[in-house]
């Protein structure tokens, strides 16, 4: 009997036979050494695979574990272009509630448009038959028949609220704050024709509208500044803007009393905070002159207790208009209080001030004159 791989004749001492074709070949012919093979037990030399038959394998896992691989890939793939389809469905079934309701406000208002011309057209006829009457008859009756308007345009939002009204700019997505900083004026002036405000507000404005027909069952300040903080908003704007409004020191010429309201101000437009919060943001953000006016044994933790404080350092602010000087900022301070005293230089009535040394030439130049003696070139 030959070998599969020399095609020579074998012998039974140098003889293996691979378990998976049953063909017989040389042990050197394998690459395994007669010394392993003689080792090697009956039960493992009859489960010996040749090279051949062992790369045969080798391939077959490889494809089939990259058959497997390809089949998780495609699923993936198909999952995710499902929810690409779902997200791209639910989008245009948003765009076209939106385009609906368009609609709808369209024909509503084609609709209002036809009855004001209807109304028209009949004042026109009234007036016209008037005309045809002639003189005399008016000159007899002596007054002229009374018409009365079809078109009433009443408001109940009151006069003195049309200079707050003026003032509040037109709502943008870059620039929420100082929408709602308007909004929470009027809100605080009359919290009763909030909604009328908006309603007529959002007849100009077509973002401010949508908001109100958005929260038009619970049209109100809360409501609607919610809806901005959430829709428009991101996280770092809010984190930004709670720095800059609520985080920031009371400045130097501003009140406590001033500090405090606007600190309680942005953080009711935010409500990013708790009542609690607030009270410590303020007490933390004052300044060295109101903090001297402190005086209490407990520290405030509520709105009541941080007004009461607030009408205390109030009124020892109005009886103490010159009181200690406010150092929280100390590099002001500091220039405002020794930028003199380096510039003009020593003086030498003042004791403890050390004279500026002079240049060494002039030493020089002045020693011959207090000693007497003349200087002599080298």
């Amino acid at each position: 009997m030959e070998c599969v791989v020399c095609r020579k004749p074998l012998e039974s001492a140098t003889r293996a036979k691979c378990a998976a074709c049953r063909m017989e070949m040389h042990v050197t012919c394998t690459k395994v050494s007669e010394e392993n093979w003689r080792k090697m037990n009956a039960e493992r030399k009859s489960t010996w695979v040749g090279p051949c038959c062992r790369s045969l394998s080798d391939v077959k896992t490889f494809r089939d574990e990259f058959a497997r691989i390809q089949r998780a890939q495609l699923a993936r793939q198909t999952q995710h272009f499902d929810r690409l389809r779902a997200q791209l469905s639910e989008a245009v079934a948003v765009a076209l509630g939106q385009i609906q309701n368009a609609v709808d406000r369209m024909a509503d208002m084609r609709q209002a448009e036809q009855r004001t011309l209807q109304q028209c057209n009949d004042i026109l006829e009234k007036l016209t038959n008037l005309s045809k009457q002639g003189g005399s008859g008016i000159e007899k009756s002596g007054e002229l028949p009374e018409v009365k308007p079809t078109i009433i345009i009443e408001s109940d939002i009151p006069s003195y609220l049309d200079p707050l009204i003026a003032r509040v700019p037109i709502f943008r997505i870059d620039d929420p704050m100082s929408f709602l900083e308007a909004l929470y004026e009027l809100h605080l002036a009359a919290p009763e024709h909030f909604a009328a405000i908006v309603k007529r507000l959002g007849a100009a404005d077509r973002n401010l509208n949508r908001l109100a027909n958005e929260c038009r069952d619970n049209l109100n300040f809360d409501s609607i500044s919610r809806k901005i903080l959430a829709d428009f908003t991101s996280e770092r704007t809010k984190l930004k803007m709670s720095v800059d409004h609520l985080m920031r020191p009371q400045s130097r010429n501003e009140s406590f009393r001033d500090y405090a309201d606007c600190i309680l101000k942005y953080g009711f437009i935010l409500k990013s905070y708790e009542a609690e919060d607030l009270v410590k943001f303020v007490l933390d953000g004052a300044n060295s002159r109101a903090r001297s006016f402190f005086n209490f044994q407990n520290v405030p933790k509520t709105l009541p207790e941080l007004d009461r404080l607030a009408n205390e350092v109030e009124k020892l602010e109005r009886a103490n208009p010159v009181s200690i000087e406010d150092i929280s900022d100390l590099r002001n301070y500091n220039k405002s209080r020794f930028s003199q005293n380096r510039s003009r230089g020593i003086d030498k009535n003042r004791p403890g001030r050390r004279r500026r040394p002079e240049p060494k030439s002039s030493r020089c130049a002045q020693a011959p004159h207090r000693s007497g003696l003349q200087l002599r070139p080298k």
